[in-house]
């Protein structure tokens, strides 16, 4: 004779981790959609991944190393070579 009133553990886990799963969901919308609405911090991430970003490819764009010395232009200005001049001891900065 079977008892009705018994429940299998292993079906309530995985109900139980469906709903979790959808509270959490919900939860992480709800947090998204509040900082999207703050248009400051929205400009501070922005400006955030725009400046990791160049600092992970901004070698690409100069000819130039950190550790090479251009003795020619020592303490110089921006220029066309340097973008941003160099340094006293003649470093593209």
């Amino acid at each position: 004779m079977t008892n009705l009133n018994t429940v299998d553990p292993a079906a309530v886990a995985e109900e139980a981790k469906i709903e979790n799963s959808d509270v959490v969901i919900a939860k992480s919308r709800i947090i998204l959609r509040r900082f999207l609405r703050n248009k400051t911090a929205v400009a501070g991430l922005v400006i955030f991944v725009l400046l990791t970003l160049l600092s992970l490819i901004g070698g690409t764009f100069s000819g130039w190393d950190k550790e090479t010395i251009d003795s020619l232009n020592i303490g110089m200005g921006p220029s066309a070579e340097h973008l941003l001049g160099t340094s006293q001891a003649g470093i593209d900065l």
